[in-house]
């Protein structure tokens, strides 16, 4: 604890700190312990409160008003509250080792909890109530030290003062090593060690700390009088030798004033001429730390020169540099020392040494012991008969017989010594002792003696200790006020001030102090009243002034002095705080604005309400309330007649409850009709029916609330009313309805819930705990969150936070599906249909929702399903698309490996030796055995029927092998070949047979019964697929060889009709007559129209249709060279469509353009004329077109087409008719004829 500063912050206590806390009133107490609280919770401590004096929910106010939420802490155990008779007082008794265990105890319940330290405070004044162990208090407060110094824990021990005696905090500061005052912390310098600590303190010294106490708690008035007490001068110097301060002694002693020597630095005013090197020596040595007395010769102002001894020190910072240089200056001109002082008589020494409590002994210049005397026996490190004789080596421990030779031999150059201070370890404790020696006359032997005075200084070097870090502690005080803090002397003249007091005014202190107060002031005269009333009175407070700035601007303040006094009770000066009131003067002017607004509120505020002072007296009667109640204001203001509104009797109300502090009568007048308001501190609240107010009485919910000053201090009470009729009928209405609307939903399977509109569960039906699994007790006025899983509960709270804002809720009127949250953390989907509805002001929201569990089980059923008759498909149709059986098992391995989730698979089909052979292979173990698959199918072809798998086909069964190393029929794997720790194994069927089997391993967590019927289902699809596969390539060899037949069918009758159309040819020859030759010749033509179609046929890939738009180029040419027609005289012009025709449309369509193209040869361009022939070929809306024209001669007139004895127009019409076509004759122009078919084939 030695290494911390003197003050420090909350967040600078960490494990092992033990404090006690001194406060005067609940602000500090509340000042204090949120932040200690707040602090340890923030920093993930668990943080333990014993209550006493207040309550858990004073101590959970004070975290609320701070802002914090404390819930979450408590809820999950971070943050507990005890009550004494669960801590101290647990069993009955108090006893500090117990309390110290169950302190332990907590500690490692919160470390294996997680939290990195226990924080622990308790309220102490429990022990004011005498309970049985309380008087082992401060043995309990020792002992903790140990227990805190080696734990993961620290604790603040709260002590009011208000409630404790003096010597119960006094031994409260001697066991804490750190205190609180007020709420600032210190390390304590009255702290003891548990070791050192005397559990039986005399009351003496216990009065003697009281007076150190007393002079801690007011330092400032202690340094003031000390220095003013001090007989011999005192100076400080800084590092450089400036005078920082004097106190009057020495200015008494040197003639010279405060203002004179401070601020001035080397030479000295008061060093005469020759001393200057020796003393600017001395204060060089001082400052490298020696702490020698020094004898100079100093000058009086007045020019007298005297003898003085000046015993320097220095001061450190906390940073170990020289802050000042402290010097005590005797006069020692004076002082004589007779010889007769030396001779006294041994008796009158005698009587002298009985007066004082010093030890003294007679010793010689070696420090041998002639002589002692002791007041008491316990101050003696050994017994006489041990020392006497002896010399102080020999006796006592060697630092401290140092000390005391030396302190000897300086007596012995000077004469006399004082001031060695040194330490022995006596029975009754460690002690510290102070040396006076003094030389005496040399005995007849010519030797010299001493005489040693050792004072027990024990107790004042404690209290010096404790003066200067009071002197400290009140410098740090005064620095860090923000108020302007001020000194001023008898004189009027400013004697110290703070930083605070330089900023207000612009000055710095230098500059302040020795200058008129009075001068920094706009009133100067005012300033100056003020401070001879001070005298006068001896404290003024609120004393009104404006301070001016160097600058000129001014500040209001507000003073507050009293004087100060030296030791003898003379008056000194005047300390004076001052306190900047610029934004009090604000405040104000905010508060009447406020108080001007307020009364604006309350008489414009729709809400009825009235206030009362603390006397009952009515001092607000707003206009809301007149409209209630139908009284005026006029006639309630100032009257206690508040009752005659609600009541026909007189009677309390309320407010009036809460202003007497009554709250016992509250169930006496509200019984069963009130309860502590969520929202107020104090206030209470009540729903109640008032016969009396209105026609036929209204329902009116109202509020009381208690008013305090700003001090806490009850001034009056406010009570509000709200009517609430049309609420509490529609509440009724509402009831009779959840009567008829609970039977209707008790007997509904859907589960029926509704909340309000914080969504909180009001209602809900027996299916509703059946789906999610809660009993009614668990959902009664619960939140509807505890049925959501918690990522959508943010969701749903902005959804209602929505709804209460702008009245929008994005599911009302619709049927979403969503997830539930069952009791035992399950999730389901539900479908939920949400509508909302309103009872007098009130808004509800109801839910149908129906478990969907089931329906999506049955879809998960019919998805898997889908899929697997998406496989089947896969498999039947990709099967089309390949050739090989080996194609089609790959296809369906692939598909089983998708369908189950495995890793690889084969596909195996017995051979007509009994033997296995892979049909397929996927498994990806092969490659690592670096043989390919296909060589792999090779490898693993003619096998014998072995294994696990084997079992499937000699069994003919389906087989699940989850863990295949321990199946008795396992044969392992191919080494390299990766491990199989699932199969799956169908057979494949043919009727009764069983053909092979489908293999399927390493589903991770392996395979089940679904997999399995999947399979066999995918089996029974595969089988299908090969055999018509195979049937297919039966009959695909089938077509080939009819392909082949048919070509050489349409060969051999091309050839034939080839044949007969030469027969003809040769046989023209002979023919002489000219109508037979023709005869000859159409007939030869038409051979070979259909001899033509044939020849395209078997040349085509398709046997049964040609390309009609080429066959027409290729006779339309053969018929021109028949006819032996010029192309120059008779011009062919063809616009024909690329059209594919049946053989049974083709022959009779070819034979048709024979004729119809011969018959325009041989009789359109009679007598060589030139002409054109057109053919013409199209598709048109589903008909084929064929048009055939010349430009030659024409037809007859006469001529009918359709019944004339031409062979060749006979054939065409039969051909036309046999093509169910029609044809048309136009003579516009030449010849043309039109036939229209459609195909037919």
């Amino acid at each position: 604890m030695g290494e911390r500063s003197q003050i420090y912050e909350i967040e600078d206590l960490k494990p092992g700190d033990h404090l006690c806390s001194l406060f005067e009133n609940d602000d500090d107490h509340k000042a204090l312990l949120t932040p200690y609280i707040r602090f340890g919770l923030e920093k993930n401590e668990k943080v333990l409160y014993i209550v006493d004096a207040h309550t858990s929910e004073d101590v959970l106010d004070y975290l609320g008003n701070d802002g914090f939420d404390v819930d979450p802490y408590l809820e999950s155990g971070q943050l507990v509250i005890l009550t004494v008779n669960e801590s101290y007082m647990k069993g009955g008794v108090f006893d500090p080792d117990s309390m110290i265990s169950m302190l332990s105890e907590e500690t490692e319940k919160a470390l294996k909890e997680g939290y990195p330290a226990l924080r622990v405070t308790g309220e102490m004044s429990w022990v004011l109530k005498g309970l049985p162990g309380s008087e082992h208090l401060i043995e309990y407060e020792a002992k903790l030290n140990e227990f805190f110094g080696s734990s993961k824990a620290l604790a603040i021990c709260q002590y009011d003062m208000r409630l404790f005696e003096p010597e119960i905090l006094l031994n409260v500061l001697l066991t804490h090593p750190m205190v609180v005052i007020g709420t600032r912390i210190y390390e304590n310098f009255y702290y003891m060690p548990p070791q050192e600590y005397p559990f039986d303190i005399p009351k003496s010294i216990l009065k003697e700390w009281m007076k150190s106490l007393k002079v801690y708690n007011d330092a400032n008035k202690f340094r003031k009088n000390l220095l003013s007490s001090m007989r011999d001068g005192l100076i400080v110097l800084d590092a450089d030798g400036v005078h920082q301060d004097v106190n009057d002694a020495f200015c008494k002693m040197t003639g010279f004033s405060r203002e004179e020597l401070i601020g001035k630095g080397f030479p000295h005013i008061y060093w005469p001429e020759g001393e200057y090197e020796n003393i600017q020596t001395a204060f060089e040595n001082t400052l490298k730390g020696d702490n020698r007395e020094f004898e100079f010769i100093f000058q009086r102002k007045n020019g007298e020169k005297f003898q003085v001894i000046v015993s320097p020190s220095i001061m450190k910072d906390d940073d170990g540099n020289i802050s000042a240089v402290f010097a005590t200056v005797k006069d020692i001109s004076a002082r004589k020392i007779t010889e007769n002082e030396l001779k006294e008589s041994h008796s009158k020494l005698e009587a002298t040494l009985k007066a004082i409590p010093d030890l003294v002994f007679e010793v010689d210049a070696e420090g041998r012991i002639y002589d002692y005397y002791s007041p008491d026996i316990d101050d003696l490190y050994v017994p006489p008969d041990v020392f006497m004789g002896k010399k102080i080596r020999e006796v006592l421990p060697k630092d401290a017989a140092s000390k005391i030779l030396q302190a000897i031999e300086k007596a012995s150059r000077k004469g006399w010594h004082k001031g060695t201070i040194y330490s022995l370890d006596l029975p009754t404790g460690r002690k510290c002792f102070e040396l006076s020696i003094a030389r005496k006359e040399a005995d007849s032997s010519g030797s010299e003696l001493f005489v040693v005075v050792a004072r027990d200084v024990t107790l004042h070097q404690k209290n010096e200790k404790t003066l200067k870090q009071a002197r400290d502690y009140n410098r740090s005080l005064i620095e860090v006020s923000l108020d302007p803090l001020v000194t001023i002397g008898a004189d009027g003249k400013i004697t110290d001030v703070n930083r605070a007091t330089e900023n207000v005014t612009g000055y710095s202190r230098d500059e302040l102090i020795g200058t008129d107060f009075s001068y920094y002031f706009t009133q100067p005269e005012k300033a100056r009243e003020g401070y001879e009333k001070v005298f006068r009175e001896g404290v003024v407070r609120d004393y009104p002034l404006w301070i001016q700035h160097k600058d000129g601007h001014t500040t209001p303040v507000i003073y507050n002095a009293s004087v100060y006094h030296d030791e003898n009770g003379e008056v000194l000066g005047v300390f004076a705080a001052a306190r900047d009131i610029t934004q009090l003067k604000k405040a104000e002017k905010q508060l009447s604005d406020s108080q001007s607004q307020l009364n604006s509120i309350m008489e414009g505020t729709p809400i009825p309400k009235f206030v009362i002072d603390k006397h009952h007296r009515i001092i607000y009667w707003n206009k809301a309330l007149e409209e209630l109640s139908r009284i005026d204001a006029k006639d309630m203001i100032g009257t206690r007649n508040h009752w005659k509104a609600f009541y026909d009797k007189k009677r309390p109300c309320m407010a009036d409850l809460l202003v007497d502090g009554d709250l016992n009568n509250l169930k006496r007048w509200y019984k069963d009709k009130y309860n502590k308001s969520k929202f107020f501190k104090g206030a209470y609240e009540a729903l109640d029916f008032f016969p009396a107010i209105g026609e036929g009485g209204k329902w009116i919910f109202f509020t009381a609330a208690p008013i305090t000053d700003s001090e806490g201090n009850l001034i009056g009470a406010v009570e509000t009313l709200e009517d609430v009729t049309e609420d509490k009928k529609a509440e009724i209405a509402l009831k009779k309805s959840e009567e008829r609307f609970r039977a209707v939903a008790e007997s509904a399977v859907d589960a029926v819930v509704t909340t309000d509109v914080n969504g909180v569960i009001r209602f809900f039906n027996n299916s509703l705990t059946t789906i999610f699994g809660y009993s009614p007790r668990e959902l009664k006025g619960k939140p509807l969150t505890i049925l959501m899983p918690h990522r959508f509960r943010s969701t749903y709270l902005k959804q209602l936070d929505k709804f209460k804002k702008c009245g929008e809720h994005r599911l009302i009127g619709k049927t979403v599906v969503t997830t539930g949250l069952k009791r035992d953390g399950t999730e389901f989907p539900f479908e939920m249909s949400l509508s909302s509805w309103k009872s007098g002001k009130k808004i509800f929201f109801t839910s149908i929702i129906r478990d969907l569990t089931e329906k999506k089980k049955a879809e998960e059923k019919i998805k898997k399903q889908i899929i697997l008759t998406t496989s089947i498909n896969k498999v039947l149709q990709d099967s089309l698309k390949v050739k090989k059986d080996e194609e089609v098992a790959l296809i369906c391995i692939r598909a089983a490996e998708e369908l189950t989730a495995s890793q690889f698979g084969f596909i195996m089909e017995i051979n007509r030796k009994g033997k296995a052979d892979t049909m397929a292979v996927t498994d990806p173990g092969w490659a690592e055995c670096g043989i390919p698959q296909d060589e792999a199918r090779k490898l693993t072809s003619g096998m014998d029927i072995t294994s696990y798998w084997g079992r499937v086909i000699k069994q003919g069964k389906s087989q699940i092998v989850n863990h295949p190393e321990y199946d008795l029929d396992s044969r392992g794997v191919p080494e390299g070949h990766p491990q199989i720790n699932s199969f799956l194994g169908v057979p494949l069927k043919r009727g009764t047979s069983t053909i092979g089997l489908i293999g399927l391993a390493n589903k991770e967590g392996g395979y089940d019964h679904e997999d399995l019927e999947q399979v066999e289902t995918l089996a029974v699809a595969f089988i299908e697929a090969l055999y018509n596969k195979r049937a297919e390539k039966k009959i695909e060899k089938s077509l080939k060889e009819k392909e082949m037949l048919l070509k050489e069918i349409h060969h051999r009758v091309k050839n034939n009709l080839s044949v007969i159309s030469s027969l003809l040819n040769l046989q023209s020859d002979y023919i002489k007559d000219k109508d037979d030759l023709e005869l000859f010749r159409e007939t030869q033509t038409r051979a070979k129209s259909m001899a033509l179609i044939h020849e395209r046929l078997y040349q085509s890939r398709d046997l049964k249709r040609i390309d009609f738009s080429d066959y027409i180029k290729t006779l339309a040419h053969d018929l021109y060279r028949t006819y032996s027609v010029d192309p120059r005289r008779i011009e062919l012009k063809m616009d024909l469509e690329t059209v594919l025709l049946d053989i049974n449309t083709s022959i009779p369509l070819g034979l048709i353009l024979n004729e119809l193209i011969s018959n325009s040869m041989k009789y359109a361009f009679p007598d060589d004329k030139k002409g054109q022939i057109s053919i013409k070929l199209q598709l048109e809306n589903g008909d084929y077109i064929l048009t055939v024209s010349d430009s030659g001669v024409g037809l007859p007139d006469e001529l009918d087409f359709e019944k004339t004895d031409s062979l060749g127009l006979q054939l065409v019409n039969s051909l036309v008719g046999q093509i169910d076509g029609t044809i048309e004759l136009d003579r516009t122009q030449g010849t043309k004829f039109i036939v229209k078919f459609q195909e037919q084939y």
